[in-house]
């Protein structure tokens, strides 16, 4: 989540600011003047599109964008926050900014007329933030086994009518044999792909994604070796059980779910910002209504 925006012109002039959240309360003229280098760099250096980004202590990160008119726009944020996320949207605040104000850049009242520009700020990263907690990853598990369950009950009776041709595997040739595996083979990774991908985006990071995307393979799989004491679902038709043949494929589905899972919280760390505490927000503001 973003912890604080400011927009510098190129004079050093900071004619708006937004502040979520600081961890330590910054003297105005100290932060004012590091700015007002800092925009000088960025200008003289990068030239206009620049985008850098600075590390800073307490778990966040300073990056700032300079605008083909020699406007600097500067964000610190979380540090999770994905780089190119802040990127997308410093550019798209910036391009913003500019088409609002234009026509007062030279003029002395700039700075009185940009308070509005809070709400448009707000409406640009609205949809831009979730949050990731352990609820969040149990969810993200149970509703991918859901959709994994429901989608196998859906498709079994396909897959049991091949019994008969897996019954007589000894009886096929090498060509028959292995065009069912090719077929079996991408059932199961159909079967895995999307509840992964799903299960990794809902934890919100790479981390999370990974560890429930294991955690669905692994509930299926107890499930699957369960299946012979839970009659009537037990995978036998004509006395044939297909559940080894499942569990043989089991290198591949876990390769598909840590992938998938990882996958798709990289997408979600593409996209969504990570939410600020709601208490850290309330300490927050309680520090500043005493000033």
């Amino acid at each position: 989540m973003l912890h604080r925006l400011y927009i510098i012109m190129e004079n050093g002039t900071a004619v708006f600011e937004k502040i979520w959240f600081q961890i330590k309360n910054t003297e105005t003229q100290l932060l004012s003047g590091f700015l007002t280098a800092l925009t000088s760099f960025a200008i003289e250096s990068l030239g206009s599109g620049g985008l850098q980004s600075l590390q800073l202590a307490n778990n966040e990160r300073l990056a700032f964008y300079t605008h083909e008119h020699n406007f600097l726009t500067v964000i610190i944020a979380d540090d999770r926050d994905n780089q190119a996320l802040l990127n997308k949207i410093m550019v798209e605040i910036a391009n913003s900014f500019y088409f609002k104000y234009k026509e007062y850049f030279n003029k002395a009242n700039l700075l009185s007329k940009t308070k509005d520009f809070e709400n448009v700020v707000e409406n640009i990263i609205k949809n831009k933030v979730s949050n990731r907690n352990i609820k969040k990853l149990i969810y993200g598990t149970i509703l991918s086994f859901i959709i994994l369950a429901s989608t196998f009950v859906l498709t079994l009776f396909g897959i049991l009518n091949w019994s008969d041709y897996f019954q007589l595997a000894e009886t096929l040739d090498l060509y028959s044999l292995g065009e069912h595996f090719a077929v079996l083979s991408m059932y199961i990774t159909t079967l895995f792909f999307i509840p992964s991908i799903i299960t990794g985006y809902i934890s919100g990071n790479r981390k999370w994604g990974v560890i429930s995307a294991s955690s669905l393979m692994i509930i299926s799989f107890i499930l699957i070796l369960l299946l012979p004491y839970l009659r009537p679902f037990y995978l036998t038709v004509r006395h044939f059980d297909i559940t080894p043949w499942i569990i043989s494929f089991s290198p591949l589905i876990f390769g598909i779910t840590v992938i998938m899972g990882y996958i798709g919280a990289w997408i979600k760390e593409r996209t969504k910002l990570y939410q600020l505490d709601p208490d850290r927000i309330i300490i927050n503001q309680r520090k500043r209504d005493k000033k």
